[in-house]
């Protein structure tokens, strides 16, 4: 009996471990807004990025002209301009300020004012970079107050970026960071409270935070596939939203190197014990003898 119970708890732990670590990477790296907008930071130095904001920007730029009265000016004689910006030491600050705009509008449930004035769907406000574009290459045009580009899309991903779309799951992700930890530290010392032999009770735990390890990089190594193929880049370009999740998935490698080797370091402690006791355990049977 105090085997099996032993068992049970030690699939807790295992459990627990499981969700624990991507739980306080990610209460660490993405619902932190500061440290989310650093990790998004070199996406700003990225040449891909820096050319699909430059188209971006650059549609944006050729439509204020349009309705502000000249004849619509060619895409290709904009962008060279547009790209220019997105290339120049300027473009990654206002960059990590648009990515930090998008975090609060789906990590923060929306406001009454937001709701009343429709303002529901998360977007990217373009109108900072234009305003430098304008004032870097002297092109007279007036700059609204906001240019956005509306995140959602169509079709069945539009919810997937509607404004606080998050905040729920931000905040039970806050509770597992101390939960799943907790549970698992409990239960691994009353494991080891019930178990007859705790060498190999502790090589089985090891071993099975180890393979907790392993399934969360396989995850992580299938979800920017599963992603990208479900169009969840909803509005925003393809290329700027790949890169994200890339981004974001590289941040979350070394929390599960490191879960991998206190699992790996836990099981080899564990068979050191369990086959010293097995060995004294022996050796106390044939003294009785």
């Amino acid at each position: 009996m105090r085997s099996f119970t032993a068992f049970l708890l030690v699939l807790v732990a295992i459990l627990a471990t499981f969700v624990a670590v991507p739980a306080n990477w990610a209460k660490r790296e993405v619902l932190d807004r500061d440290r989310f907008t650093a990790l998004m930071e070199p996406l700003g130095r990225d040449r891909g990025v820096q050319d699909a904001m430059a188209q971006e920007i650059s549609e944006q730029v050729q439509r204020l002209l349009t309705e502000q009265g000249d004849a619509r000016p060619p895409l290709d004689s904009i962008t060279p301009y547009v790209t220019n910006y997105t290339r120049s030491p300027q473009f990654p600050g206002a960059f990590t300020q648009a990515v930090g705009q998008v975090h609060t509008w789906l990590l923060v449930e929306p406001t009454a004012d937001q709701r009343m004035r429709g303002a529901t769907t998360a977007e990217i406000d373009l109108a900072p970079m234009i305003r430098d574009v304008a004032a870097a290459n002297g092109v007279k045009v007036a700059v609204p107050e906001k240019v956005t580009i509306d995140l959602s899309g169509t079709g069945a991903n539009r919810d997937l970026f509607r404004a606080g779309r998050y905040a729920s799951v931000a905040d039970t992700i806050r509770q597992a960071a101390w939960i799943a930890p907790l549970t698992a530290v409990v239960a691994g010392l009353l494991a080891l409270l019930a178990a007859h032999r705790r060498g190999f009770l502790i090589f089985y735990l090891g071993l099975g935070i180890a393979v907790a390890a392993g399934v969360t990089w396989l995850l992580g190594v299938a979800a920017p596939s599963y992603l990208s193929g479900q169009g969840a880049a909803g509005g925003l370009s393809p290329a700027v939203f790949d890169a994200a999740i890339a981004q974001v998935d590289r941040s979350m490698r070394p929390w599960i190197l490191t879960e991998a080797v206190v699992g790996g370091a836990l099981a080899a402690v564990g068979l050191v014990l369990g086959g010293l006791g097995a060995f004294a355990a022996r050796r106390a049977d044939r003294r009785d003898w």
